[in-house]
C-alpha cells in the first residue's frame, strides 16, 4: 500500500494513518486520497487513487446460477444466459460489482442487485442512474476489477505486477 501512495505522491514521507467509515471501508485519515484492496488465495490486488476507488480479485471463479439469479440484476442476468463463456462473464460481472459497492463505501450493505454491469467499461448503479467507470484484467488465473468514482476520463488504470 505504501509503495502504490508513493508512486502517486513520491515526495510523502509519513505514516499512513487509517481508519474505517460507518460500513467498514477503509480510507486514509491524514492524506487525500482513497484505496481500496482485496485478496483471493495467493492474489492481493490494491488500488490507490485521487477519486473514491474499489478493486475486488477473484481466483477460480465458476458460473453458478444460483447466485447470479439471486444477486445479479436483470440484464446481466440475461446476458450470462446469452454468454459463450459463462465461466468468464461471471466472473467479470461479480467482481465487477464487489469493486463498485467498495468504490461507494457501503460494501455488501447495499444490494449486489442494484449494481448493472452490463457494459464492462462502466457501471450503473440503480436506482440513480449514477455511473463509474470499470476495468477488468484475467491475470495467472485471477479475475480483477476496479471501479472509479471520477469525471476524468481514464483510458487505463497503471497495473503492476508484483512477486512476492
Amino acid at each position: 500500500l505504501y509503495h502504490a501512495v508513493k508512486s502517486i505522491l513520491p515526495n510523502y514521507s509519513g505514516q499512513l494513518d487509517i481508519v474505517v467509515n460507518e460500513f467498514g471501508k477503509p480510507f486514509f485519515k491524514n492524506i487525500a486520497l482513497d484505496f481500496s484492496l482485496s485478496h483471493s488465495e495467493r492474489h492481493i490486488a490494491c488500488v490507490v487513487s485521487d477519486s473514491p476507488v474499489g478493486i475486488d480479485v477473484e481466483s477460480k471463479a465458476k458460473y453458478r446460477q444460483d447466485l447470479s439469479e439471486r444477486f445479479f440484476c436483470a440484464d446481466e442476468i440475461s446476458a450470462l444466459r446469452n454468454s459463450d463463456n459463462k465461466d468468464y462473464d461471471f466472473a467479470r460481472i461479480w467482481t465487477a460489482k464487489e469493486s463498485a459497492l467498495k468504490c461507494i463505501g457501503t460494501g455488501i450493505h447495499r444490494t449486489l442487485s442494484s449494481v448493472n454491469t452490463t457494459d464492462a467499461s462502466k457501471i450503473v448503479l440503480i436506482p440513480e442512474g449514477k455511473t463509474l467507470q470499470s476495468f477488468h484484467w484475467f491475470v495467472n488465473d485471477a479475475h480483477c476489477s476496479v471501479c472509479i468514482d471520477s469525471n476524468k476520463l481514464i483510458e487505463q488504470p497503471l497495473f503492476i505486477e508484483m512477486e512476492l
